[in-house]
């Protein structure tokens, strides 16, 4: 493949990933314009977060899948790894099975102990929506699996679009159920949508040679590599989960609609977070896993030293932005429909979440380095770290501010883990030059929060009321583009390394 191609190719992913991201939000705004924060609401979120956190298991084996995959097709050849596939396929498939017969022989026992603060009109909807989506987790594992060997097979196009079908049926199945009085067809929906998901990516997989599930089940080495790899990346990708099933646990003790409000703050932020760290993922990945691969430790540190002050240099100023103006744009997107007038109470638990979103983006990057170092247990202890602040900070914050602490306590946990992460890293894997690093951050977080002071204090004027009230988020938009042009320009003049080097790299690539 040419580099030509390959370059065309990374910009047409990134876009589809926008736009599948996009979608996915606004399934989000219509779940709020017709239900709000309510029972339904609340219900239908937390049973969906259920079985992804519950059953999450069987979602793991489609991320070992890929390194055992390549090692089966390096070692055996082709089919050895098709017939590998064939195996995970049926695994997945009777796990899949064993989880909707655990679920409907006790759903009320599983709602109890993730939401045992609610209600009992809440348990009661909890339980309906839950033993209809459960059905959805053998088609969301086996559309994963398939998207894996498609992106093993270089269709990296189709194995993006495959999650567009969707979110439309989920857009559509919310719309349907409100004209229907039935909030039932929601649950549906996301059976339905996993399902086309599944189809469309089995059809994709096929004409690259997938074959049929083969119900015959031989424990070779290639089975026991899964087993070994599985249990410490699940443990991994659970432990991000469960953090969100405690905030969401600790919601369950407010009132009625807390976990709705929460999950749009957090949505809105997680939103922002995707689109954004797509720019460092898709610069820096590839030239760190090229140097693992080819060189070892050689200059690794500086690569990592490099994507992390990019990642600051992008991140922090958002995260002002957004924080400024974060009624601005929760009102834009959420003050219409049944959710008018909760857009204040988002909003500060929007605010709170984007405290951390630069420390979010340096743990990605952080597991995203180990990883590729081999080294599976490094995010599990920081995991498992991470989860003992935020319970902590979660029993504080919620009394003293209710559900905007909740998010408040999430990202101060982030905040704190996200330097240690890095430091083990600078001890156990590569050299980072911690000076460097720490004089730039020191340098972007002056700079921004003097602009942040200037700009809140500009944002609180009587005197800009009346505009601000007519135009909102465009308002907002203008003054955002003066923050960043002034943050570019006083950078520049400081000399600042990290943003000199990422505007030369574009610089490079037009």
């Amino acid at each position: 493949m040419s580099q030509k191609v390959t370059i065309k190719t990374v910009g047409i992913v990134i876009l589809i990933t926008v736009f599948t991201k996009f979608l996915g939000f606004t399934r989000e705004l219509v779940l709020a314009y017709f239900y709000s924060a309510s029972v339904i609401s609340d219900a239908y979120l937390l049973s969906s977060d259920i079985v992804s956190i519950l059953f999450g298991w069987v979602l793991s084996f489609s991320v070992v899948f890929t390194p055992v995959f390549n090692t089966a097709l390096i070692q055996d050849g082709k089919r050895r790894a098709l017939d590998y596939t064939r195996k995970i396929l049926t695994i997945i498939t009777i796990l899949s099975i064993l989880a909707i017969i655990i679920t409907e022989i006790m759903p009320g026992v599983i709602v109890s102990m993730v939401g045992h603060g609610l209600s009992e009109p809440q348990k009661i909807y909890v339980v309906k929506f839950l033993r209809i989506i459960i059905f959805s987790i053998g088609f969301n594992a086996l559309s994963e699996l398939f998207v894996s060997y498609l992106n093993l097979n270089e269709s990296h196009i189709i194995a993006n679009v495959v999650g567009l079908p969707f979110n439309i049926i989920e857009i559509i199945s919310i719309s349907i159920s409100v004209y229907c009085h039935n909030p039932m067809i929601m649950a549906f929906g996301v059976v339905g949508g996993n399902l086309s998901k599944c189809l469309v990516a089995l059809i994709a997989s096929v004409t690259k040679g997938m074959k049929y599930v083969n119900l015959h089940i031989e424990y070779d080495s290639y089975i026991k590599q899964t087993w070994v790899m599985f249990i410490p990346i699940y443990c991994s990708n659970m432990l991000v989960e469960i953090n969100t099933l405690i905030d969401k646990a600790f919601a369950s003790y407010l009132p009625e609609g807390s976990l709705t409000l929460l999950n749009y703050g957090a949505v809105s932020r997680r939103f922002i977070f995707n689109v954004f760290s797509i720019v460092i993922t898709s610069i820096f990945f590839p030239i760190f896993s090229r140097l693992v691969i080819k060189k070892g430790n050689y200059n690794v540190g500086d690569v990592v030293e490099k994507t992390i002050n990019s990642a600051v240099v992008i991140f922090i100023p958002i995260s002002f932005l957004v924080i400024i103006y974060s009624e601005d744009i929760i009102r834009f997107l959420f003050n219409r429909g049944a959710l008018k007038g909760e857009t204040d109470n988002i909003a500060s638990i929007f605010a709170f979440y984007c405290v951390g979103l630069t420390p979010m983006i340096i743990n990605e990057i952080c597991s995203k380095i180990v990883y590729s170092f081999k080294n599976s247990k490094l995010p599990l202890y920081t995991g498992i770290i991470t989860i003992a602040f935020n319970c902590v900070f979660n029993y504080v914050f919620i009394k003293i501010m209710q559900t905007p602490g909740l998010a408040f306590a999430t990202s101060l946990s982030q905040l704190i883990i996200s330097p240690a992460f890095l430091f083990l890293i600078h001890k156990k894997e590569c050299s980072i030059k911690f000076k460097v690093l720490l004089r730039n951050l020191f340098e972007i977080f002056i700079v921004n929060g003097i602009l942040f002071a200037i700009f809140y204090y500009i944002k609180k004027l009587e005197y800009f009321s009346t505009i601000r009230s007519r135009f909102g988020l465009l308002f907002a938009m203008a003054e955002s583009i003066i923050f960043l042009a002034l943050y570019i320009v006083i950078m520049f003049i400081l000399k600042n390394r990290a943003i000199k080097e990422l505007f030369f790299y574009f610089r490079r690539r037009r």
